[in-house]
């Protein structure tokens, strides 16, 4: 579960910090909490849940507006594009 020390000098990181596991971050869990409008000690599978209705509640709206504009059929010209 340690960082590759490699990927950390290119990230111009300090090596000497000891690095949590993800999931026993309480900041990350804090700050994810927050983002999703969330009590901060909510836990991961809330926050989780709370992501994706909000993204399902973006595809649908997106579904909902996805009208294709008519086609008007006919010669373009590419030098009066604009006026």
């Amino acid at each position: 579960m340690e960082p590759d020390g490699k990927l950390l000098k290119h990230l111009d990181l300090d090596l000497s910090l000891k690095c949590a596991p993800i999931q026993e971050s309480t900041k990350l869990q804090e700050g994810l909490a927050t983002i999703a409008g969330l009590p901060t000690d909510s836990s991961y599978p809330d926050i989780a849940t709370s992501f994706v209705e909000s993204v399902q509640g973006f595809l649908d709206d997106v579904a909902a507006r996805n009208a294709i504009s008519p086609v008007r059929w006919g010669r373009v010209s590419l030098v009066d594009v604009g006026h």
